[in-house]
C-alpha cells in the first residue's frame, strides 16, 4: 500500500515570500518524484499557531502589518500555496500524485466544532482585518450563538499600536512550540486512515520549535501512531537568520490508536491553561506542557479519570474550611468507612466541587459518578 505524505507547514515563516514558496514547492515536487512508487498523495495541513483560533490569526496579521507587511490571513497564505503547488505538481508529474488540503485546526477540536469551521471563518473575515486593526470601532463575530471574537475600540490615549482589546468564549491554547498541535494532527490522521502508511513532515523556520519537537517525540515515540514516520524539516525565508536544525533520525511511531484523542486534547489544554494562571510569567512553559501531555495521555491508557492537582488542593482546603475531619494517613484513605474516605464531606458536597472542576474536561456528572470510586485515594500525580 502506498503512503500519504502529510506536510504540516508554518506558513508565516516558510511561505511568506515568493522565493520561500517556490523553494518549498520545488522541494516537495523533487521528493515526490523520487518516491513515486511509495507515495500516492501529498496533503498540506496548516501548522501555524494561527490555527489556535480566529483571534490568533487576526493578531498575527495585525502584527505583520505593523512591521510594514500587508494583512494576510493564514487561510489566504495556505490557499495561495496550495494553488501553486497543485499547478506545478500537475505540470511536472501529470497528476500521478493527488494533492489535497486538510483544514483541521486545533481550535475546532478544542471547541467541539465541525472541522473546517475556523478555516472558513478566517477566509470569510480576512478582508476585514485591515479595518479591525485600526481599533476605531467595536466588532463582533458571532455565528450560531457562538462568540468567536469581539474587539473593543482602542483607548485613544494608548501609545501602543499593537494593543487590541478583545474577548472570546472559545476555548483556546497558545501552544508556542506546537507540541499539542502536532500530537493532535497525528492522532486525527491515524483515526481517519488506520491502516494507510503515513509520512508526516513538520516544516517550520524556527530552530527552537523543531528542536523541542524532536526531543519530545524522540523520547515519546508511543505518542506517534504506529503507522507513521515523523520528519522535522527547517525551511526559512531568505534573510531570516535562524540557527540551523538538522534531524539525525526519523521518528518511527510505536503508538496504538487513541480514539479519545479529542477529549485528551481538551483535557491537556485546560490543564495547561490552569497551570498558566498560577505559573510565574517567565516559567519554562514548553517543559510544563510536555509534562502535562505525557501524564494525561499515560493515565488515559489505564482507563483512569484524570483529576487536576487544583481539584485535590481545593478539596483539601474545603475539608479544612468546613472544620471537618481531614484524612491523615494512608489507612484512613483505604478505610471502608465512606464518610472517612470522602474527607467527611457529604457526597453532594464532593460531587459539587469535583464536577465543577471537571466540567472543563467535558466530563459530565453521570460519567463522574460512574468512576467516582476511582477518584480516591489520590496520589501525588494528580490521578486516581
Amino acid at each position: 500500500m502506498k503512503a500519504a505524505w502529510n506536510l504540516v507547514v508554518d506558513f508565516d515563516g516558510c511561505t511568506g515570500t515568493e522565493d520561500a514558496r517556490n523553494r518549498l514547492i520545488d522541494y516537495i515536487i523533487a521528493k515526490t518524484e523520487v518516491n513515486l512508487e511509495k507515495i500516492d498523495e501529498v496533503c498540506i495541513i496548516i501548522g501555524s499557531t494561527r490555527s489556535m483560533g480566529l483571534y490568533y490569526d487576526f493578531m498575527a496579521s495585525h502584527l505583520h502589518n505593523l512591521r510594514g507587511n500587508p494583512h494576510k490571513s493564514c487561510a489566504v497564505l495556505g490557499g495561495d500555496f496550495i494553488a501553486q503547488l497543485q499547478q506545478k505538481m500537475s505540470e511536472k508529474l501529470n497528476d500521478t500524485v493527488r494533492v489535497s488540503f486538510n483544514d483541521i485546526m486545533i481550535a475546532d477540536l478544542l471547541n467541539n466544532l465541525e472541522l473546517g469551521t475556523h478555516y472558513n471563518l478566517m477566509k470569510k473575515y480576512a478582508k476585514n482585518y485591515s479595518e479591525w486593526s485600526k481599533g476605531e470601532n467595536s466588532i463582533s463575530v458571532k455565528e450560531e450563538n457562538k462568540e468567536y471574537l469581539t474587539i473593543a475600540p482602542k483607548n485613544p490615549t494608548s501609545t501602543n499600536p499593537s494593543r487590541i482589546n478583545y474577548k472570546t468564549n472559545m476555548r483556546s491554547l497558545y501552544d508556542e512550540h506546537k507540541l499539542l498541535m502536532l500530537y493532535t494532527i497525528m492522532q486525527y490522521l491515524k483515526i481517519q486512515h488506520p491502516q494507510k502508511p503515513q509520512l508526516i513532515s513538520f516544516v517550520d523556520d524556527r530552530h527552537d520549535i523543531l528542536s523541542n519537537l524532536n526531543n519530545f517525540f524522540s523520547g515519546n515515540p508511543t505518542l506517534v501512531p504506529n503507522n507513521m514516520t515523523l520528519v522535522l524539516k527547517q525551511h526559512c525565508i531568505a534573510g531570516h537568520q535562524q540557527p540551523q536544525f538538522s534531524m539525525k533520525n526519523n521518528i518511527i511511531g510505536t503508538g496504538e490508536n487513541q480514539q479519545n484523542y479529542q477529549h485528551l486534547t481538551q483535557a491537556i489544554a485546560n490543564e495547561f491553561n490552569l497551570y498558566l494562571q498560577q505559573a510565574p510569567w517567565d516559567s519554562e512553559r514548553t517543559d510544563s506542557l510536555s509534562d502535562i501531555m505525557v501524564n494525561v495521555i499515560k493515565q488515559s491508557t489505564k482507563n483512569r479519570v484524570y483529576v487536576s492537582p487544583r481539584l485535590k488542593f481545593s478539596m483539601k482546603n474545603k475539608c479544612s474550611n468546613d472544620n471537618q475531619q481531614e484524612i491523615k494517613t494512608k489507612s484512613d484513605l483505604e478505610s471502608p468507612n465512606t464518610d472517612t474516605r470522602m474527607c467527611a464531606l457529604s457526597i453532594n458536597h464532593y460531587l459539587f466541587y469535583a464536577t465543577s472542576r471537571l466540567q472543563s474536561f467535558n466530563l459530565h456528572a453521570t460519567e463522574f459518578n460512574k468512576h467516582a470510586n476511582r477518584l480516591l485515594p489520590f496520589n501525588n500525580t494528580g490521578y486516581a
